[in-house]
């Protein structure tokens, strides 16, 4: 089976597969955590071999449940974390880019049942995401080298942030879980009120002028982390215009964004603490 027959649908939605040979493109993240199930889901996203740039259907977000959270006196669910403990999902807990896998999982075509409940400026789709979901085994059978984002520029990055509808869903499902690069001059749509804007807003987005796309850190972010490079950007002036930033194709709840695997690396140029030295492996 391959990446592209899930991501073309050739293979149905809800049909067990093992694809071979996969290369790793980011390192295990938490995808998300459920309240009244305590469920700590884990994602990695994975590409097609043999490729030195990626390419459409070549990409997508793999799904393996691990170990369930611990409620707190505030009710939030509280996931293990990778840097103290094993998380109990399929992935080893050090997978990272180029590593070739063998995964077993099940397709899936998923967005949240309450998108269309969501209001307008919450830009929500109407196209799913093709995944694969409840991973439950992974074998790591060497390394390989990580293919290069695929440039995307004007037309193409307001086509990253668009919700779509049913007769156009071929893009996402051509482009969704894949890394791709977005050439500048890109600047921000300042957040706050005037004299206390700033580049980055709620819950470390970023949204970029013109095309509204929003620009995320679900992937490097990690709760309660002390490692600077788990945390949102630092963009202290707002006079910015990136050259380029690099991240994946990917739904943030009900919103087409663009993911960053690394908050130094992916973004030029990087934010404060990054250029004050901070590397981020």
């Amino acid at each position: 089976m391959t990446l592209e027959e899930i991501t073309t649908g050739v293979v149905g939605e809800g049909v067990d597969v093992e694809v071979k040979s996969v290369v790793a493109m980011s390192r295990k993240w938490l995808v998300s955590k459920s309240k009244s199930s305590g469920s700590c889901l884990w994602g990695v996203f994975l590409s097609a071999s043999g490729i030195s740039v990626t390419e459409a259907n070549s990409g997508i977000l793999a799904l393996s449940y691990g170990t369930r959270g611990v409620t707190d006196d505030r009710g939030n669910v509280i996931c293990p974390e990778i840097e103290q403990a094993p998380v109990g999902d399929a992935f080893p807990d050090d997978v990272k880019p180029g590593d070739v896998l063998d995964v077993t999982g099940r397709t899936s075509y998923y967005s949240p049942a309450d998108c269309d409940e969501q209001p307008p400026e919450a830009n929500p789709t109407q196209v799913k995401q093709r995944q694969l979901a409840n991973v439950t085994a992974v074998k790591r059978t060497g390394t390989a080298p990580v293919p290069e984002p695929r440039v995307f520029s004007g037309e193409e990055i307001a086509k990253l942030a668009a919700p779509g509808n049913p007769d156009g869903e071929q893009f996402h499902d051509a482009w969704g879980g894949v890394k791709v690069r977005l050439a500048g001059p890109l600047s921000p749509i300042l957040q706050g009120e005037m004299g206390s804007q700033t580049v980055v807003g709620a819950y470390g987005n970023i949204t970029l002028d013109g095309s509204e796309l929003r620009v995320g850190d679900k992937v490097y972010y990690v709760q309660g982390s002390t490692n600077a490079c788990h945390k949102a950007p630092d963009y202290r002036k707002t006079e910015i215009e990136w050259v380029r930033i690099d991240g994946f194709s990917t739904l943030d709840y009900c919103t087409w964004s663009l993911q960053p695997l690394n908050k130094c690396a992916d973004f030029d140029p990087a934010g404060k603490d990054c250029t004050d030295g901070l590397i981020c492996e």
